[in-house]
């Protein structure tokens, strides 16, 4: 056999079907057996040749006997011739032991067929029988002899004895031949011996022993783990199969070593994976045992409870708890390793650790058992959250609280409705929900900012958490809305009380950054049972009569009843309307023309916008614009308006008689301080091809004096783009006259409600005069309005003296009607 140390590919042992076929049992039985026959045949030769000299001996010993029974039989006859002392018997007996010598010789000697040897007998024989008949005979006489007898006796028995001797002589030779066959056999024997005793060593060494050391040599190598090392077979017999299962077993050494690689890779790889994890987690792990003693701790601990590993280890896991929960936690572990059971879903606990300073820390806790070795033990992570329950309370009260007043918000505000109800229910008592929406606060947040709208409404919610008991509620709905949740009432008057204490409250000033701003709170009351029974019901009707109480002039508290689910659905209803009427084109312009006192020609024509709903009919502006100011749809038409307007005008505009006629359009609130309201003007403007100093831009008093800072600084772009500005019902706000001389105006627009006071319209005409605006009196109805007008210097009157406001097309008629061409100076 011999080993073979290429590499081979994988588990493919040989077959031996190739090899010649040859049984170790039958190679060593034919050693045996050729030993045993080469062995056999020896020592048959030698044993025959030792047979041959051992019957040659027979032979010359049977000769000699006869030779000297010849002469013993001669020597018998002739004591028997002299003194008759022989005794028969024992002649008889010399006599019968000489004949059967003699047949024994002649039946070697017939069988072997040697003819110098049966002649050599015969004559033997005839001696013999000449012998054998004279001793006879003498011994028959005794005593009777004669010397001639004697005589005869004695030359039969000399001639027996020479012809005996002659015979013996014939098998000397014999003996020697047989002696020196035997000497030359021995060293013959011994060559034969060891010729087929090497060739048995050799064949025992090449098929036995020579593959059973290379055998013992592969399988050393292959215990020293070179796997991949095969031995070949040179026969098909025992060590053949032997080899064949060792390579076997050396292949599926090799594959498993292969796989035990690969898993041992796996093995290192993971483990170098876990404990990089276990390194690098930002949570905290330990190993117990099953006594509470730590015995395992990864660097997050010290992150965590601020040890480092090194100090945990040995110590019980008591160390990072804090002392009112130790106790708890050895009763549940003693009671798990007792029963088995788990009182806490070990997969998700919050609890609460101890830091290494003593202070306390919340924690996420995971916990598992397993068996190693045998032995239990107690694996805990740890994940600190304190972060998170701070963020998760936070997240909590920003849903339930509102996060610039801190009060209550919509949800917390329904549930501590549902509540109430409930109670109420069950033990027969009242509460009371009431509504607050603040007055003018959008004028306040558009004009001063949202900043000073945001300390408004802290100091409102401030404000209100004084009129309320401790066990009442103050939310804040959005906006400016506010909601009061009275419980437990004892009588209803209580509301009426509360809404007084609101309303006086919230009258008083506010300083907003240095600012001083008012606002007024109209507030309705709903009370369950008696108003409605359910949390929605409660609401919408509290609404209601907040809306009546903004109805009848604002700032002011409404009390929920019957009549008011009519003006409530009629609002509703019609603000549906109104986002309607928008995209439906159900609103149109009116003009209302402007005229010149000293010409008598129109120099301008105010935008008065008009809502023909399909529906509802005409509606008054009076209407449906504090309800496009509530709901924020001012914004879009006033837009539309913007844009109609300088259609329009660009329209009359291309007429001789409308060149010089202004456009003024009214702008809200809202409007004032939209941030897109300079390039929506500036588009309308393009769009239209129409000059800016044609537009004059009409904003109330309030809307100045809110921000006069903020203001100014957009009424200086309106004229720096060209446009022209008029203070509107100016004399019916709050104006401070430093701020007035500085705001950019072109004209002051008297307020109808003054027109008819002399001495007002005087001081307004006076003044403007000396700030170097010009000056509008509207709601001029009659000719003694206008007389008076005139003679205080009035620049510009509009009212129904001179014309109502008109669609386009009647102020285009009414325009040429006027054929006079306006001044110059008019402009």
């Amino acid at each position: 056999m011999t080993t073979d140390t290429t590499e081979d590919p994988g588990p493919q042992t040989a077959p031996l079907s190739h090899l010649p076929r040859a049984s170790l049992r039958t190679l060593l039985l034919v050693i045996v057996g050729g030993f045993a026959i080469s062995t056999v045949s020896m020592i048959w030769v030698v044993s025959r040749e030792f047979n041959a000299l051992a019957e040659v001996n027979r032979q010359v010993e049977a000769a000699g006997r006869l030779r000297m029974l010849s002469q013993h039989v001669a020597l018998l006859a002739h004591r028997a011739s002299r003194d008759g002392s022989v005794e028969l018997k024992q002649f008889e007996n010399a006599v019968r032991e000489f004949d059967v010598k003699l047949a024994e010789l002649r039946a070697v000697e017939d069988a072997d067929l040697d003819t110098a040897h049966i002649f050599a007998l015969d004559r033997v024989e005839i001696q013999w029988q000449r012998l054998k008949s004279l001793s006879q005979g003498l011994v028959k006489k005794a005593h009777i002899t004669t010397y001639a007898e004697e005589l005869d006796l004695a030359q039969i028995a000399s001639a027996t004895l020479k012809a005996a001797e002659e015979n013996v002589e014939l098998y000397l030779p014999a003996v020697d031949d047989a002696k020196r066959r035997i000497a030359a056999l021995f060293p013959l024997s011994i060559l034969w011996s060891m010729v087929v005793l090497s060739g048995l060593v050799w064949l025992l060494r090449k098929r036995i022993f020579q593959p059973l050391l290379a055998l013992g040599m592969l399988m050393d190598k292959i215990a020293a783990g070179e796997l991949s090392i095969r031995g070949a077979a040179e026969f098909s017999d025992e060590i053949g199969r032997l080899v064949h299962h060792v390579n076997h077993v050396a292949e599926c050494l090799e594959r498993d070593n292969s796989v035990q690689q690969t898993t041992l890779a796996e093995l290192r790889d993971s483990e170098i994976r876990h404990r990089t994890l276990w390194e690098m987690s930002s949570e905290a792990i330990v190993t117990l045992n099953v006594n509470g003693i730590i015995a395992f701790a990864n660097p997050a601990v010290f992150g965590i409870f601020g040890y480092q590993p090194v100090e945990l280890i040995g110590k019980a896991i008591a160390v990072l708890q804090p002392e009112r929960l130790r106790e708890r936690h050895l009763n549940g572990m003693a009671r798990y390793k007792a029963s088995g059971r788990r009182s806490l879903d070990w997969a998700s606990i919050e609890t609460q650790g101890l830091h290494k300073d003593g202070h306390e820390i919340q924690l996420e806790l995971a916990f598992t058992d397993m068996q190693l070795s045998q032995t239990r033990w107690f694996v805990g992570t740890f994940r600190d959250i304190t972060q998170r329950k701070a963020h998760q309370e936070a997240l909590m009260r920003s849903a339930n609280y509102d996060a610039l007043t801190n009060l209550p918000n919509r949800l917390l505000l329904y549930d501590r409705i549902e509540h109430a109800i409930a109670f109420s229910k069950r033990h027969g008592s009242t509460f009371a929900v009431l509504y607050l929406d603040l007055d003018n606060f959008k004028i306040i947040n558009d004009t001063l900012g949202h900043e000073c709208g945001d300390l408004l409404l802290c100091e409102a919610a401030r404000r209100l958490l004084t009129c309320v008991r401790d066990g009442d509620t103050v939310a804040r709905m959005g906006g400016d809305e506010f909601v009061l949740v009275l419980s437990e009432m004892q009588s209803k008057n209580d509301v009426d009380r509360v809404a007084q204490r609101a309303l006086d409250v919230m009258s008083a000033s506010f300083n907003l950054a240095s600012r001083e701003a008012f606002v007024g709170v109209s507030i309705g009351a709903s009370v369950f049972p008696d108003d409605a029974s359910t949390r929605v019901d409660l609401l919408l009707q509290a609404d209601i009569a907040m809306y009546k109480a903004k109805d009848l002039g604002r700032n002011n508290y409404q009390r929920y009843s019957e009549q008011m689910q009519a003006r409530f659905k009629w609002r509703m209803s019609t603000e549906v309307l109104l986002r309607h009427a928008i995209e439906a084109d159900e609103l149109v312009l009116h003009y209302q023309p402007q005229i010149d006192l000293r010409s008598g020609r129109i120099v301008g024509a105010e935008a008065l916008i008009r809502w023909e709903s399909p529906s509802l009919g005409r509606i008054s502006p009076a209407q449906f614009i504090p309800l496009a100011e509530e709901t924020g749809l001012i914004v879009p038409i006033g837009r539309w308006v913007i844009e109609r307007a300088c259609r329009d005008a660009a329209s009359w505009m291309r007429s001789t008689e409308g060149a010089h006629c202004v456009v003024a359009i009214n702008l809200s609130a809202r409007q004032f301080n939209e941030e897109a309201l300079m390039a929506g003007i500036t588009s309308a403007l393009s769009e239209n091809q129409l000059a800016a100093h044609h537009v004059e831009f009409e904003i109330t008093e309030s809307m100045v004096m809110q921000d006069p800072v903020s203001a100014s600084g957009i009424l200086k772009k309106l004229r720096d783009m060209g446009c022209k500005v008029a203070l509107d019902d100016f004399g019916t706000g709050y104006s401070s006259l430093a701020y007035l001389r500085t705001f950019p105006l072109d004209c002051l627009k008297i307020d109808r409600s003054l027109v008819t006071d002399v001495a007002i319209v005087c001081a307004v005409v006076q003044m403007a005069q000396a700030f170097g605006f010009k000056t509008l009196a509207e709601g001029v109805e009659d000719e003694a309005v206008l007389a008076v007008l005139q003679d205080v210097g009035c620049d510009i009157v509009q009212g129904y003296y001179y014309a109502r406001p008109m669609p386009l097309e009647e102020f285009k008629s009414y325009l040429r009607s006027h054929s006079e061409k306006f001044p110059a100076s008019v402009n």
